[in-house]
């Protein structure tokens, strides 16, 4: 059967910036609104990071979570639902104390307020903020808990109970409590984290927090960020480099997901067949459990995975020759990303590569060690590209057509020979045995 040949133009756009933008509610109190808020100073960190970040901060002083969910302020502002984070603060002493005492007194309001977030906007993320034990423990309480007689053992039930807050309601955490530790360890308290009631935080204590708080939020270190008036560098290094390393090294601690969604295709080949214009497209998205693609010609398709990041080959024909626009869009979650190729296709006979394919053939095939080209011009070169099924080529070299190929080294298996020419483009099936 005669076939034409397609010689195919592709234009890939890509469009990549560094720079977020992100907008966060806070609610909490005074650890919250303290040294011009912890959302200032995100804002602050942000913009010198190249980032934008917008916010809200509602945190009356000494405020628990129970009271926030009766305020109406509060809940007026989680029902915009125009946040890419809402920020749970509980007063700082209640997520330390015994397990069943913070099972009967905070965790039931946490799930009303992640509740009530989750309803206004499923891609809201709610972010607990794990505070910080007193620089000498709870002294008030140490005698009816024995674990709140130091900062560390305050510090533990902390973690605990905000670790749990944010797994039982689909949330992340934020270990601002845990970078304080590293600090407090790594320096012997060289820096003056808290103020004189050991209890709220300097400025240094309200950077950290919102080092911290970049880091979850943005995905990125903040070493490197502004340092504001009054902190020294060599005590902003040292809380950046901590932020680093505890937010990053133990990511799935935090439940924090940054796994990025990334949409990446390719046009593996396209043949005529008879009067259809058939286009074999591979999908290579990454980290996506759904696809669209869009063909650009008013028809379109969902796929989906049949493993992890596996995509099954897609055919489509073209109802002409002419410009299309081929955009996959893979989705995961509250995550979109996607990508075009501008393609123009149309049928042209090939002088150096025949027309009659029935003329053209690879021999041996199955080949063993090596293959040559029978029926093709004697002489010309040919630019020979060898795909695997997965698309991916494992062969690309310019050879003569009186040429053998070496196949050697390539595993047995089905793969797809193109052939090209300044005349045209051929793919031909070939088995290694």
């Amino acid at each position: 059967m005669k076939k034409s040949i397609l010689i195919v133009f592709s234009l890939i756009v890509v469009i990549s910036t560094t720079a977020q933008t992100k907008r966060a509610l806070f609610l909490g109190n005074s650890y919250t609104y303290y040294n011009s808020g912890v959302g200032y100073w995100v804002e602050k960190i942000a913009t010198s990071m190249g980032d934008d970040f917008e916010y809200v901060e509602i945190a009356p002083g000494g405020y628990q979570l129970n009271q926030h969910c009766v305020y109406q302020t509060t809940l007026d502002a989680i029902a915009t639902g125009n946040w890419d984070y809402v920020v749970l603060q509980e007063q700082s002493q209640m997520p330390s104390f015994p397990p069943e005492q913070v099972e009967t007194e905070v965790y039931p309001y946490a799930a009303i307020l992640c509740d009530s977030i989750h309803n206004a906007n499923s891609c809201t993320i709610p972010l607990f903020f794990m505070t910080w034990g007193r620089e000498f423990g709870d002294q008030t309480n140490c005698p009816y808990y024995p674990p709140l007689c130091t900062f560390e053992g305050m510090q533990l039930r902390l973690r605990a109970s905000y670790l749990e807050m944010a797994a039982d309601n689909n949330a992340q955490a934020a270990p601002v409590g845990m970078v304080w530790k590293a600090v407090r360890d790594s320096l012997d308290d060289a820096l003056d984290l808290y103020v004189s009631d050991n209890s709220h935080p300097t400025l240094l204590g309200t950077y950290l927090t919102a080092c911290t708080f970049y880091a979850c939020m943005f995905h990125k270190s903040p070493e490197g960020a502004m340092v504001p008036d009054g902190i020294t560098e060599n005590d902003a290094h040292e809380v950046q480099y901590w932020v680093n390393r505890i937010v990053f090294d133990s990511l799935d601690t935090w439940l924090i997901d940054t796994t990025k969604v990334r949409a990446k295709f390719e046009a593996m080949y396209l043949v005529k067949q008879t009067d259809e214009v058939g286009g074999y497209l591979q999908n290579f998205s990454e980290n996506a459990d759904s696809c669209y693609w869009d063909f650009g010609d008013g028809s379109g398709i969902w796929q989906y995975p049949y493993a992890t990041d596996c995509w099954e080959m897609i055919t489509h024909y073209f109802p002409e020759t002419d410009y299309y626009n081929i955009c996959l869009t893979a989705y995961r979650g509250c995550q979109v990303d996607d990508t075009c190729v501008l393609t123009f296709i149309f049928p042209q006979s090939g002088a150096g590569v025949p027309s009659n394919q029935q003329t053209f053939t690879l021999f041996p095939n199955p080949a063993d060690e090596s293959f040559r080209f029978v029926g093709l011009k004697s002489g010309q070169l040919y630019r020979i590209n060898i795909l695997d099924v997965s698309g991916r080529m494992v062969f690309d070299d310019t050879v003569l057509s009186d040429d053998v190929i070496n196949t050697d080294k390539l595993p047995k298996g089905s793969y797809v020979v193109r052939v090209q020419s300044t005349d045209g483009m051929l793919m031909l099936p070939l088995l290694k045995e």
